[in-house]
């Protein structure tokens, strides 16, 4: 993203994180990434980008539980099992502009792919994937929760 001067070089997710009582969400504050909150410094920069993928994620409003389901659905489209799904494997890809020039949406999607297998068909995918899907949403809130799979 940016000018041939300014490069911002976007290889990353924002996957889901637990507050204190257990409840996923998603962080936005590129500046709180690789530093504690002792070590904490804002650069104008991250703080920027940080702020436009925060208000592109209010815009869509999907909450964790609604892009654990799209990012499940998309993996078994593929016939494929991710085998040790947690709230930290749920990710928002951002979407960058044909331009190269500004980010226009953020994908659900699973993330770290070293416990993955392939299977015949989208149903077989979806069963086997059901039961961690259904144990990640045990933990929210009545309110918020779908039962997924079987």
């Amino acid at each position: 993203l940016g000018s041939k001067k300014n490069k911002l070089l976007l290889p990353f997710a924002f996957h889901c994180q637990l507050n204190e009582n257990g409840e996923p969400y998603f962080e936005f504050d590129l500046n709180k990434w690789g530093s504690s909150t002792d070590n904490y410094v804002a650069d104008p920069r991250l703080t920027n980008l940080s702020q436009n993928v925060q208000q592109i994620y209010d815009s869509i409003s999907i909450k964790p539980e609604d892009a654990l389901d799209l990012a499940v659905k998309k993996f078994a489209i593929n016939n494929c099992v991710h085998d040790d799904i947690e709230w930290r494997h749920v990710a928002l890809l951002p979407e960058i502009s044909s331009q190269n020039d500004e980010i226009i949406g953020l994908t659900p999607i699973l993330i770290d792919l070293s416990h993955v297998h392939e299977v015949a068909d989208y149903e077989r995918a979806m069963d086997e994937m059901s039961t961690n899907v259904n144990e990640l949403l045990d933990i929210l809130p009545s309110s918020n929760k779908k039962r997924k799979g079987k």
